[in-house]
């Protein structure tokens, strides 16, 4: 169904969410100065890290199954 679908992407993008987070709070006590590492790379979009690809995932199969269940 597409609550339960609906269900799993928002705790989707809440987990990128807590990923960024936890990585700024340990970045914070080990003196990075609370900066998330960015670590994927590609030459036509800015550096990202699987935490911001969980978000922005999650954000589109969102807004794409809301869109689908008002067309229905």
């Amino acid at each position: 169904s597409s609550s339960a679908a609906s269900d799993v992407y928002k705790r989707q993008v809440l987990g990128g969410a807590f990923g960024n987070l936890g990585e700024r709070f340990v970045n914070l006590i080990n003196g990075n100065d609370g900066k998330v590492t960015d670590f994927i790379e590609f030459l036509f979009i800015p550096s990202f890290n699987l935490a911001d690809a969980f978000i922005s995932v999650g954000i589109f199969l969102l807004l794409l199954s809301e869109l689908i269940d008002k067309s229905d």
